[in-house]
């Protein structure tokens, strides 16, 4: 774990990550699951010293020409579209 650089050990990340899908799926359930508010906090996040942002960002575009382009831009591999 030294070497590796990490906090904690394989079987505690595993159980940090069942107990944040645990409290998801409790919190969709609730009132501010419905509205997507009040989401908990990732125990695992935590743990890490992470910080996860929930309001992600989303891009769009007009055209999938538009799409097919930043697509280009980002991974250098080209799409053919109509």
């Amino acid at each position: 774990m030294h070497m590796s650089g990490t906090v904690i050990s394989r079987t505690d990340m595993l159980l940090a990550a069942a107990v944040d899908r645990l409290s998801l799926l409790c919190w969709a359930q609730t009132e501010d699951g419905q509205r997507n508010v009040n989401q908990p906090q990732s125990v695992l996040s935590i743990i890490l010293g992470q910080k996860i942002d929930h309001e992600r960002q989303v891009q769009a575009y007009e055209t999938g020409r538009d799409f097919a382009n930043a697509w280009k831009e980002a991974t250098g591999v080209e799409h053919w579209v109509k």
